[in-house]
């Protein structure tokens, strides 16, 4: 995962590996996998920066399944 501030400066953080889904051939995280994910990388940024992005975007190549939503979310409401 990549990470960026409004700068363009960038981290590059290491996820767990993803599974390829037998519903739509895609590799997706599990839920504790996109929360551990995201919540590492808004401590890298809050470490960095001293607060939380004003902003968050989040990209991939391939659709979110529901697990993923879940654990972004999850992160989210911690946050």
């Amino acid at each position: 995962a990549q990470l960026f501030d409004e700068r363009g400066t960038g981290l590059i953080l290491r996820g767990r590996a993803g599974k390829l889904s037998k519903e739509d051939r895609q590799v997706h995280l599990d839920e504790d996998d996109a929360y551990d994910l995201l919540k590492r990388a808004l401590k890298a940024y809050r470490d960095t920066h001293k607060q939380y992005p004003a902003r968050l975007v989040i990209h991939k190549t391939s659709p979110f399944n529901d697990a993923e939503k879940s654990g972004i979310e999850r992160a989210l409401v911690e946050v």
